[in-house]
């Protein structure tokens, strides 16, 4: 799904350059980055990344988007990449199911998508004119929480898992 929106994006008239960089290293990662090597894009620019929590956390709070293409079996679990993405203060566009509207609620905090058209669409809507976009800073503005990533992290995980 995310590499048809991106060609779509991509094909579209007047969107901006787009880096894109998917973090993970799930078993699907070969298979995204060989097709979006086919694609050729013009305007995306796709790569993929596993990184430490704090080069985590500081691309996430470089980002102007992030996206989740969660899906829940159930429809009841949420998903944790959205948390990381809100801690970090970056709105999300994330893939619709049942509970999703729990975190992202469209039009506040992010988009809510259902297939590649409308996941293409919301980037070119909410990546345009990025600095001045006043519909992307109302979802930045929407993403209100009182303590950011790295503290959250420091305050509830890091005691769990230790350091490093």
């Amino acid at each position: 799904m995310l590499v048809d929106a991106l060609a779509a994006y991509d094909a579209s008239a007047g969107t901006p350059r787009l880096v894109v960089v998917v973090t993970g290293k799930g078993p699907l990662k070969a298979r995204f980055l060989e097709a979006v090597e086919d694609r050729r894009f013009a305007k995306v620019v796709a790569k993929t990344a596993w990184l430490p929590a704090a080069d985590y956390a500081a691309l996430l709070g470089a980002a102007d988007l992030g996206v989740c293409l969660h899906s829940s079996t159930s429809g009841l679990d949420l998903p944790m990449k959205v948390v990381d993405m809100f801690g970090a203060g970056l709105p999300v566009a994330a893939l619709a199911f049942p509970c999703v509207g729990e975190l992202v609620v469209d039009g506040a905090n992010g988009a809510l998508f259902a297939d590649a058209a409308s996941l293409a669409a919301a980037l070119a809507d909410l990546l345009a004119d990025v600095d001045a976009n006043p519909r992307l800073a109302a979802r930045r503005a929407g993403v209100d929480v009182a303590e950011r990533w790295g503290a959250m992290w420091a305050r509830a995980v890091l005691p769990v898992v230790g350091a490093p």
